[in-house]
């Protein structure tokens, strides 16, 4: 898996630590909340609610925190 994801672009000098990931990937944030916030919307209805179908509202309260922290740190 390590060395697929390390062909794809902006991963190849991806290791195992949250630094990487996070500089490779956090230019999607905005673009995965939309689209979890769609499925969520989509999903209302259904009886079986998967706990990611939140994940916008996960995301976004991290970065209310993000927000908080930077604010405090001044």
């Amino acid at each position: 898996m390590l060395k697929a994801l390390k062909k794809l672009p902006g991963f190849s000098s991806y290791d195992k630590d949250g630094v990487q990931i996070f500089n490779s990937t956090h230019d999607l944030v905005n673009t995965a909340c939309k689209n979890a916030y769609k499925l969520a919307s989509q999903k209302f209805n259904d009886p079986k609610e998967d706990p990611f179908t939140n994940i916008h509202l996960l995301i976004s309260r991290f970065m209310d925190l993000k927000k908080e922290q930077n604010f405090l740190e001044k």
